[in-house]
């Protein structure tokens, strides 16, 4: 807050001109770290939030002081949720018994690469590191410590408290291609849906095909059941139709995040029940919060946007994270790159 003070008062220790800036963008990293470390009920976590109200606060004072208050729109928002786990576990010995070894940067060698919060995700070998495995390969794998040929799937599974898996079809391209999900009941039974996919950014569409059981609980809802009628839908379908339930998006985000070529070959949820802080070979901590599954509640963050005249007083009952941009773009006469999937909110 005080950089961005100090941006408004001599622009020219930042910038090529004594211009002030269009627009300042201010991270909050400690209340990240709190959360983890502590906990979004721990009095440290709370005390940071009401230090950021008054830093606000005097930047807001800052503002009034230079004439700049009325021709300046803020927006806060949280780029997550959080929650905290039921309980903490450790894979290091569960990756051993199962005769798989952690990739290692040093030798380049290795059977597998993971980051496990509640949310795990997986990388194999395929023809080498750089290449993604296909699905046959992974159903029989040849880790690197046995001759014995083991069933990726099958050994995730086994993780306690994995409940959901998502893995792309071998013949995906970045414009059309299909995502496997999976999920497994109380009973250990598992179910089959598939989401479609085609076009990219702000022009992709979905479509979920529920197989031999519904994963999300789409179908008891009245709005997202609707959904499930074999056509393509945009985010904004998804997000009117699901933002107030489990899963919001979820349809959209999933595929978004498996066309990234560097993405995962296999994740893997569980909802809450364990954390598994793992990184890279390692246990690294027994922290129990964090903010990486999928549940509504997990999910929800403010959206505030105020300060200029141009801006309407009202609320909104939903929109993206993503809608910020678009939204402080129009406030300033600019239009937001074509990538940008997002809405102006103010109309």
């Amino acid at each position: 807050f005080k950089n961005i003070e100090q941006a408004f008062k001599t622009p020219q220790k930042f910038f090529s001109s004594k211009e002030v800036p269009k627009i300042t963008i201010g991270y909050v990293p400690k209340t990240d770290e709190l959360l983890h470390e502590k906990g979004f009920d721990h009095p440290e976590y709370i005390k940071e939030i009401l230090n950021i109200d008054q830093y606000l606060g005097n930047l807001l004072n800052f503002l009034d002081s230079v004439g700049y208050n009325d021709t300046t729109a803020i927006g806060i928002v949280s780029d997550h949720g959080n929650y905290k786990a039921q309980q903490v576990g450790d894979l290091e010995p569960f990756f051993r018994s199962n005769g798989l070894t952690p990739y290692d940067p040093k030798t380049g060698k290795g059977d597998f690469d993971a980051n496990f919060g509640c949310v795990g995700s997986f990388n194999f070998p395929g023809k080498t590191w750089h290449h993604h495995p296909k699905i046959n390969d992974m159903k029989k794998f040849n880790p690197m410590a046995t001759s014995k040929t083991i069933d990726l799937f099958d050994i995730l599974w086994k993780i306690p408290g994995v409940k959901l898996m998502y893995y792309r079809d071998d013949n995906n391209t970045p414009e059309e291609g299909k995502i496997y999900v999976k999920k497994k009941n109380k009973k250990g039974q598992i179910s089959s849906a598939l989401i479609e996919y085609k076009g990219m950014g702000t022009e992709l569409k979905t479509k979920y095909i529920i197989e031999d059981g519904e994963i999300f609980g789409y179908s008891n809802d009245e709005k997202s059941t609707e959904l499930i009628d074999g056509k393509f839908h945009l985010i904004d379908n998804w997000l009117s139709k699901t933002y107030d339930i489990d899963f919001p998006i979820i349809i959209d985000q999933i595929p978004r995040y498996f066309m990234n070529p560097r993405s995962s070959d296999i994740v893997v949820s569980t909802l809450g029940e364990y954390s598994y802080n793992y990184e890279h070979g390692k246990t690294m901590s027994d922290h129990l919060y964090s903010h990486d599954i999928a549940l509504k509640n997990t999910m929800t963050v403010p959206f505030i946007i105020g300060g200029a005249e141009a801006i309407p007083r009202e609320e909104i009952e939903y929109c993206k994270t993503t809608d910020l941009v678009p939204t402080i773009l129009e406030l300033l006469g600019i239009n937001p790159h074509k990538s940008v999937v997002g809405n102006n909110l103010i109309i």
